[in-house]
């Protein structure tokens, strides 16, 4: 086997497990309702460790069964089955799998069916007063959880238990390596993305974002739609690109990022009187680089540190 065969199996790997890991911090994100779509998907898995879009599409098929009816991707229980987050006996992030609120679901399940019998079906609001000891968004992560997993049933509001078994979690938070649990410790690691990708869903505000992603959305708001396009496919580009294998494209399309965002923002300086070089007066087909970094230092546009990192 070439060794460029094995570098594309090991890439379609790391697309897997990051998709699956995106799935299941889905889940901790927002329990009751974690599809991601295609697109949504694709933000948070594309420029990490190296996977582009042409891996990440070719990689969805493995999870055809994970999609619901309104084309938003999901874990399925086969799916929670395979991965090491589902494993009580593991250490694993709280933010992934939150063992104290299982276990003390798990309780409360039991002591439900001992006072009304098997099957019983009980509300969310009786269930975050009767696990009053952990706080509700902690419950709604282990239901969410559980939920995905097929040990619970959702009817409407209501939850009913499958099953007489469950678990004990292992309730230790020791730090434990990737290469032990990628799934579990990689979901943790893509949750703040994941959030963002809800977070923006809802128009609200998201905390993480990349500045690069805020000025796509910039350009969009200002109605350059064809720049917007330009800027988010070469973004896309750069950060699918490995720092080991890649430096020379990785250096070239950041001076092109650099070099549109200095552009982009030349009108409103220019009209706030805050840019005033004469170069400014040309055409922008004329600019340069250079004389873009200089301007956005004589203006404090960017501090000297910046400057350097621009030079």
């Amino acid at each position: 086997m070439s060794v460029g065969h094995n570098m594309n199996m090991d890439l379609i790997m790391r697309a897997r497990e990051t998709i699956e890991a995106a799935l299941l911090a889905a889940i901790a994100a927002q329990p009751f309702d974690p599809g991601l779509s295609v697109v949504e998907l694709q933000q948070v898995v594309v420029g990490r460790e190296g996977i582009g879009v042409g891996t990440f599409r070719d990689v969805l098929h493995f999870f055809h069964t994970c999609q619901g009816l309104d084309e938003r991707m999901r874990l399925d229980s086969y799916s929670m089955m395979g991965t090491a987050a589902t494993l009580p006996q593991m250490n694993l992030p709280n933010e992934v799998r939150p063992a104290a609120a299982l276990n003390t679901l798990g309780t409360m399940f039991d002591e439900l069916e001992n006072e009304e019998g098997r099957d019983a079906c009980v509300e969310l609001h009786v269930i975050h007063a009767r696990c009053a000891t952990i706080q509700a968004e902690k419950i709604d992560h282990a239901l969410g959880f559980v939920v995905r997993w097929g040990r619970v049933e959702r009817k409407d509001d209501s939850y009913c238990r499958h099953g007489r078994s469950w678990p004990k979690y292992n309730t230790d938070t020791l730090t434990v390596a990737r290469d032990q649990l990628p799934i579990g410790t990689l979901a943790a690691e893509l949750l703040p993305a994941v959030r963002d990708v809800f977070a923006l869903r809802a128009n609200t505000h998201v905390a993480s974002e990349p500045p690069t992603a805020r000025f796509g959305r910039f350009l969009t708001k200002q109605g350059w739609t064809g720049f917007a396009g330009w800027w988010t496919s070469t973004l896309c580009e750069m950060n699918s690109l490995s720092d080991e294998r890649h430096p020379s494209a990785i250096c070239v399309l950041c001076g092109a990022l650099l070099e549109a965002a200095l552009v982009a923002i030349s009108m409103p300086a220019k009209d706030a009187g805050e840019w005033k070089r004469d170069f400014l007066k040309s055409s922008p087909e004329n600019w340069k680089l250079g004389q873009l970094i200089d301007q956005a230092e004589t203006a404090k546009t960017c501090r000297p540190e910046q400057r350097a990192l621009a030079d």
